[in-house]
């Protein structure tokens, strides 16, 4: 049945500094992103507090730890701070689910988070055979970031989608600006 409570997700920002005053932290200038100009992120990390405000608002079962920047990048140094924001998720009796594209860091949180999206470039495409391994037993799943396109053109994109699915062999979902401009016919779009 399908859950008529929006999604929600956490924007993180570690990478605060002189080189990235804005605290994006994502190492990756995609032309497709549409968080790293825009004027809603906050400036730095969010702190406990914000995010148990944030929480306590949310009517899902899962939150989401993504968007505004790499929720994984420099892992061992934002640990303690992606560890914090976890518990605080946790002491709302909620699931985690982090969107990422550090693939090497996965395995370090079994157990830690529930479920990873894994953003699909051509980067991580070539990385996954060195980790996916390291997986077994995780709740992973893929996710593919295409920029705003009409039905027609994402329609002639299914069988690549549909290969990519096969040797990929977990769900992979179509997210973020799939929809922005123009409004999808899904019933054209199913296998």
């Amino acid at each position: 049945m399908y859950d008529q409570n929006p999604n929600y997700t956490i924007l993180v920002n570690w990478g605060v500094g002189k080189q990235n005053p804005r605290g994006f932290g994502c190492p990756k200038t995609c032309d497709y992103c549409n968080w790293r100009r825009w004027g809603g992120l906050p400036y730095q990390a969010q702190s406990s507090q914000q995010v148990a405000a944030f929480i306590a608002s949310c009517r899902k079962s899962t939150v989401s730890i993504s968007g505004g920047a790499e929720p994984l990048y420099r892992l061992n140094e934002n640990l303690p701070n992606l560890l914090a924001m976890v518990g605080v998720i946790r002491d709302h009796r909620l699931r985690t689910r982090v969107v990422t594209r550090e693939v090497q860091h996965v395995a370090k949180l079994s157990g830690i988070v529930d479920r990873f999206s894994i953003s699909l470039d051509a980067d991580v495409l070539a990385e996954l055979p060195r980790y996916q391994h390291e997986w077994t037993g995780m709740d992973v799943e893929y996710s593919l970031v295409l920029p705003p396109l009409p039905t027609e053109q994402l329609h002639a994109l299914m069988p690549q989608y549909t290969a990519l699915h096969r040797r990929l062999g977990r769900r992979l979902v179509l997210r973020e600006n799939l929809n922005s401009l123009y409004s999808a016919d899904f019933s054209r779009l199913s296998a």
